[in-house]
């Protein structure tokens, strides 16, 4: 992403999108889906309300745990990426059929899960 001029990696943006999905989801959750452990999630959430992307709200069930909510700049920052990512799509796969590209899809998935997953 940094390449594209904005100032968060692939990990942010898949947050980004996981927050977009499942509003209030908490820290772990997304610990859960990015592999990644709470050092890193703690920080990578800093970074994101620094930028003002998302917003900390505490989850009214459990003080200790901390929601996360996209805010207006997040939800038009993820907007933008999402166009520029569907152009890029466009671009490198759209001489293939939907059927190609929902294969290569799975072929990359399966190739990026770790072994311990199935």
């Amino acid at each position: 992403m940094q390449a594209l001029g904005y100032s968060f990696s692939l990990v942010h943006y898949h947050a980004l999108l996981l927050i977009e999905e499942q509003p209030g989801l908490h820290l772990q959750g997304i610990a859960e889906h990015c592999a990644l452990d709470k050092a890193n999630i703690t920080r990578m959430a800093k970074e994101l309300v620094a930028q003002h992307l998302v917003r900390r709200e505490p989850d009214p069930n459990d003080r200790r745990c901390a929601r996360l909510e996209l805010t207006d700049e997040g939800r038009h920052q993820l907007a933008e990426l999402k166009a520029v990512k569907e152009s890029l799509n466009e671009q490198m796969y759209g001489h293939l059929s939907p059927e190609e590209q929902r294969l290569l899809s799975d072929l990359l998935n399966k190739a990026l899960r770790r072994p311990t997953e199935g």
